[in-house]
């Protein structure tokens, strides 16, 4: 294959061929590059939490950990996942 050559994979189609692009010969693209990024406003303060606070959330004091107790968390958050996406 030559340099410009290349195998793409994507989802559940099967592996094709595509074609490298070099954006710099294209003017398009290099107007797209000097356009400056967006202002950011600044992430709100994060809640701290200490790692003993947190570690007693994920496994009781009594020291027994319940494997199933982890799955069913694990499971909730996938769900979550799901209905958000």
């Amino acid at each position: 294959m030559k340099d410009e050559q290349i195998i793409g994979f994507h989802r559940r189609l099967p592996p094709f061929k595509m074609r490298r692009v070099d954006w710099r010969h294209y003017p398009e693209f290099i107007q797209k590059r000097k356009i400056p990024p967006p202002t950011l406003s600044a992430l709100p303060e994060v809640e701290t939490v200490t790692f003993t606070h947190a570690q007693n959330m994920l496994f009781p004091l009594s020291g027994y950990i319940d494997p199933y107790m982890l799955l069913n968390e694990r499971r909730a958050t996938e769900n979550t996942r799901r209905e958000i996406n």
